[in-house]
């Protein structure tokens, strides 16, 4: 019991436990032992053994204070850990119905290649209990000037032509860095680039979800972890990227389904003008970001 009071001022509170549960076996009137056992079970987050301390330690005396404290705390964390069971729960359900219905679309999600980050799908409000429509973070990267153009969320089924047409709007402002004027919204074409990043897999892509969300921390996840760690170095051969131009009428969705696309955090689009000599240049991939 004594030693089990030094571990309690050590913060040894493992000791502490072990030390408080091996008097009261000695000696189950102990009161002294059963407490440090339970302040020991307290610290390490035991909260039935705490609590289990705490009725034995009454069950000798009835009237002791520090106990019964130590009882109320135990049975707040048995709550706590109960409540938040129940959110986990209920996280986990959604997002396993989430992640199954992006698997359905046959899209494709790894790392991102951009200090854009990764922006994962969101649930769109067209979805119906029948059929769940994504909208997707998506960036417009200009290679020519190094600029870039971003859509918050753009529908599964919306054609690429219909944002062009927003993007390069006539009557809208005109784009400060094309001086030349060359960039219309006749001349443009956009590319995406095969393979960009090395795909997640679905257990992947659940485990970032789960940690994203703030499930309770699950060791058996832990191997899955370290793989996200290696996919996110992993660099893809470059002898398997390649430009695709895109059909303005290709609906988002449709492209996702492509074999060689995997968004890169995001979906990212290439845009050049026709005519211009670095549209060669970027054909042939003489050009850097």
């Amino acid at each position: 019991s004594n030693r089990a009071y030094a571990a309690l001022l050590l913060k040894n509170y493992r000791k502490a436990y072990e030390d408080g549960i091996k008097a009261v076996e000695y000696d189950g009137g102990n009161v002294k032992g059963w407490f440090r056992a339970a302040k020991g079970a307290l610290a390490l987050e035991k909260a039935e053994e705490c609590a289990r301390c705490c009725v034995g330690g009454l069950e000798v005396e009835g009237d002791n204070r520090d106990l019964k404290v130590m009882l109320r705390e135990a049975k707040r964390l048995v709550e706590k850990r109960e409540k938040q069971a129940k959110l986990d729960a209920e996280e986990k359900t959604r997002i396993r119905a989430y992640v199954e219905a992006l698997k359905m679309k046959q899209v494709r999600l790894g790392p991102a290649t951009f200090q854009t980050g990764e922006h994962m799908p969101t649930i769109a409000s067209t979805s119906t209990s029948e059929s769940t429509k994504f909208n997707y973070w998506t960036l417009f990267v200009y290679p020519e000037s190094m600029q870039t153009d971003m859509v918050e969320a753009m529908h599964e089924d919306d054609e690429l032509g219909a944002h062009l047409d927003v993007l390069f709007d006539p009557n809208g402002p005109p784009l400060q860095w094309d001086s030349k004027n060359q960039y219309t919204r006749d001349t443009v074409e956009v590319y995406w680039q095969t393979n960009a990043s090395t795909p997640y897999t679905w257990e992947q892509v659940e485990t970032k979800l789960l940690d994203a969300a703030g499930v309770t921390r699950r060791e058996a996840d832990d191997d899955t972890r370290r793989e996200i760690v290696a996919a996110e170095k992993t660099k893809v051969d470059p002898r398997d990227q390649f430009m695709r131009v895109i059909d303005p009428k290709t609906k988002l969705g449709d492209l996702l389904r492509e074999k060689e696309f995997v968004m890169a955090g995001h979906p990212v689009f290439y845009v050049v003008a026709k005519g211009t000599e670095f549209r060669q240049q970027f054909l042939n991939a003489e050009w850097e970001l």
